[in-house]
């Protein structure tokens, strides 16, 4: 409204008008099921180079190989920068014999030789229970490796008191008394009291009858006992089992034909690996002639055990079966974050907090997906280091009779069971019965005791013939809980295609953000990120043109938003920021749908330069007041926008004119707009007495009336102005009479002439009938 002095206006002169955005009121309603945007991340799977994993599905195990030297217990980290920090460890499964090989190298997990060779007993080893018992005690360097129901062949041996030095060759079945006495049930007696010793003779101890590499076995396919058959061993020994904490303990039964592996039973080490695979809560591969088993869930415990049944009384027909010994395998311990597959790596990186794990293709060649949650996090990934090798001390090994299970005095923080360690500067020699050549090298870790690790050494128990310590004190241990390259193994880091690994070590990373308002490439203005939801809202600048404001929103966690503000095209603005960009922040949402914390950034006037040549605009967004639903609110459905008004409007045409009663002229255009441009005054007089009439209702102010004052209409004295209405003080009567009467005398004209035409047409109707 004009505010300056009295003029004249000329409606028909008033112009368009023209309003530019200055503030933008916004209702949406932003679906609560939206899927939090995918952060950044990478894909991980095997290493095309190594052809004995390159086409693994998700639930193979991944087996060791030279092309990126991955050994049980390599490492590798996956890092964010918002402060993620999180270690997997490759292992959790159990490695078996070569059946194709029976030299030691071809050794499983548990170090045990395939071939017994003969043992020389100590004069005099055996001893009769006596009183008519047919028992016989004997004592051997040692009886690890050996079970209650096993057999061993003896030959060379003397009589024992009433017991033929005949009845004392052959196989038997023993009980495992001691850690270095066995019985035997002959088929003699001693009528003497017990307590009788003899035999003069050195006795051999025999306790494998099997060839091949595992029960007769030289390859897969090749039928266990094809050549020593079962007929001396006890049906009941010919099973072993398996357990885990998620499928408990499942049998393995041997049959010599139609074994049917979904039921577990089996001939060959072939359809053994079948029928443990198909078991519940175990995974089972075999390569190379190996076998490889482990826990659905490589975090599990895996325990073999043979079936032990007591050794019957008389003839030695029937015998036990070391499953275990002869398969070479191990049990494993339980552990964290550890995989054996790329299923049980989905598994542990999905339970850690932040990230996430996409399975692809999981029966064929698969992959992994994975990612960061929070969309404006980056991620990255790397091989850990090998650790400083140790200097043992001084009697740092130790022995125990007829045992290849040696304890070594150190701790390595971290070392699990599985891990593989490597021992380095033994002298030569032979210690207590171990030659230097079987305790240097690598080693699988057995157990790890308080201040102790122990390992199997590839020799067979009964060489260790003495207990005790030894080492000068220069060895070197080192745990290599990174042998090799998992990164590479991964596809996440180049392969080390069979070269060394070196320092530093592989590293993959930072990837992302796959957000980032700032970053012309991520961001929903201009980049590769397309928005969850967005709306486009009209605004006007100074020059009443018109520009596509745009608010975008993607979800970046539970409850949680980020939304931009930008002009599309982004040539219609200059911005410090890309692609038109005028404002960036974040939103979040209560447990109720309402908005609970808005950016400052959000809520503070944007300016924006046009490049239109207008005016700089302040526009301002209301959002809603918090904590409630009356502006933003996020509830389930689809996202969706309630309203989103400005106040902006390009020119217009007049279309109306307006009085109030306060003496405001309104004008109304065609852009739906309206303005208060002028306002009409009202003059009051101190005495309005002292008026003179001049004419036509119109009064002169006089010194008696004193000078006009103005004012407006409703207030200071000054009464209502009512639009379209006459008053009586304003109506000149003798005028308004005068006009009254011309106006009658010429209805009463009109009216004669159209009697008058009446009457001639009557008169011509009536001659023409004639």
């Amino acid at each position: 409204v004009s505010t300056g002095a009295l003029q004249n206006i000329n409606i028909e002169q008033i112009t368009g008008s023209i309003v530019a955005t200055t503030s933008l009121d916004l209702g949406i309603n932003l679906d609560a099921q939206e899927a939090v945007f995918e952060g950044a991340g990478t894909t991980a799977e095997m290493d095309p180079l190594d052809v004995l994993n390159s086409t693994n599905n998700a639930s193979d195990i991944i087996v060791p190989n030279n092309v990126n030297h991955i050994r049980r217990g390599d490492q590798f980290s996956i890092t964010s920068a918002l402060g993620l920090s999180y270690t997997y460890s490759y292992g959790g499964y159990s490695i078996g014999r070569n059946v194709a090989d029976s030299s030691p190298a071809g050794n499983g997990d548990n170090g045990q030789g395939v071939l017994t060779s003969p043992v020389s007993l100590a004069a005099n080893p055996f001893q009769s229970v006596g009183s008519g018992s047919s028992d016989v005690i004997v004592t051997v360097p040692s009886t690890a490796g050996l079970s209650t129901g096993d057999v061993v062949s003896f030959a060379g041996s003397a009589a024992v008191g009433g017991i033929s030095a005949a009845q004392l060759t052959g196989n038997f079945v023993i009980t495992v008394l001691s850690a270095t006495q066995l019985r035997i049930t002959t088929q003699g007696n001693d009528p003497a009291v017990g307590g009788t010793a003899g035999g003069g003779a050195v006795v051999s101890l025999g306790t494998r009858p099997y060839t091949g590499a595992i029960f007769d076995a030289t390859n897969a396919t090749t039928r266990f006992f094809a050549n020593t058959g079962t007929s001396g061993i006890r049906p009941e020994s010919l099973s072993f089992s398996i357990t885990t904490p998620t499928g408990g303990t499942r049998s393995f039964v041997y049959t010599s034909a139609g074994a049917n592996p979904i039921d577990g039973q089996f001939n060959t080490l072939e359809n053994l690996a079948t029928a443990i695979d198909s078991a519940q809560g175990l995974t089972a591969r075999l390569v190379n002639g190996r076998l490889y088993v482990g826990a659905e869930n490589s975090n599990e415990s895996v325990v073999f055990a043979n079936t032990q049944v007591a050794g019957n009384a008389g003839p030695p027909t029937l015998a036990g079966v070391d499953w275990i010994g002869e398969l070479g395998l191990s049990n494993v311990g339980t552990a964290t974050n550890r995989f054996s597959n790329l299923q049980t790596l989905a598994d542990n990186i999905n339970a850690s907090t932040g990230l996430k794990a996409v399975v692809g293709s999981p029966l064929d060649n698969s992959s992994i997906d994975i990612t960061v949650n929070d969309p404006v996090d980056t991620i990255s990934f790397t091989d850990r280091p090998i650790p400083a090798p140790v200097t043992l001390a001084a009697n740092a090994y130790t022995t125990t009779i007829g045992s290849n299970i040696i304890d070594i005095a150190a701790t390595i923080p971290g070392l699990q069971v599985g891990d593989t360690i490597t021992l380095s500067g033994l002298a030569a020699g032979s210690y207590n019965g171990i030659p230097d050549t079987a305790l240097n090298g690598s080693f699988t870790v057995q157990a790890i005791g308080a201040g102790t690790i122990s390992i199997a050494v590839p020799v067979s128990a009964a060489s260790v013939t003495a207990a005790g310590s030894f080492g000068a004190g220069t060895e070197i241990l080192t745990a290599l809980s990174n042998n090799g390259s998992l990164l590479g193994q991964l596809g996440i880091a180049p392969s080390l295609n069979g070269g060394p690994f070196t320092t530093p070590v592989p590293t993959a990373g930072p990837f992302g953000p796959s957000y980032d308002p700032t970053d012309a490439t991520t961001n929903l203005a201009g980049g590769t990120i397309a928005a969850q939801y967005s709306r486009s809202i009209t605004v006007f600048d100074d020059l009443g043109e018109s520009h596509s404001l745009v608010v975008g929103f993607i979800k970046t966690g539970i409850n949680e938003w980020a939304a931009e503000i930008y002009v599309n095209p982004a040539a219609d603005v200059t911005s410090a920021n890309n692609d038109g960009l005028l404002a960036f922040g974040n939103l979040t949402f209560d447990g109720n749908g309402n908005l609970d914390t808005i950016d400052a950034s959000l809520t503070s006037a944007l300016p924006v330069g046009w490049t239109t040549g207008a005016g700089a605009s302040n526009i301002t967004i209301t959002w809603g007041e918090l904590g409630t639903q009356e502006g933003m609110a996020q509830l389930a459905g689809n996202s969706t926008t309630k309203f989103a008004t400005q106040d902006g409007a390009t020119i217009g045409e007049l279309t109306d004119v307006r009085i109030d009663t306060n003496g405001d002229i309104v004008t109304s255009y065609s852009n739906g707009t309206s303005l208060r441009g002028y306002r009409i005054p009202l003059a009051i007089f101190r005495g309005v007495e002292g008026l003179t009439a001049i004419n036509n209702n119109v009064f002169m102010s006089t010194a008696d009336s004193g000078p006009a004052l103005l004012v407006t209409a409703g207030r200071d004295g000054g009464g209502d102005i009512i639009a379209s209405r006459l008053e009586s003080s304003n109506t000149d009567l003798g005028t308004q009479l005068t006009e009254m009467i011309i106006a009658q005398r010429s209805y009463q004209f009109s009216s004669r002439l159209v009697s008058t035409s009446d009457d001639l047409l009557q008169d011509l109707t009536q001659m023409g009938a004639r």
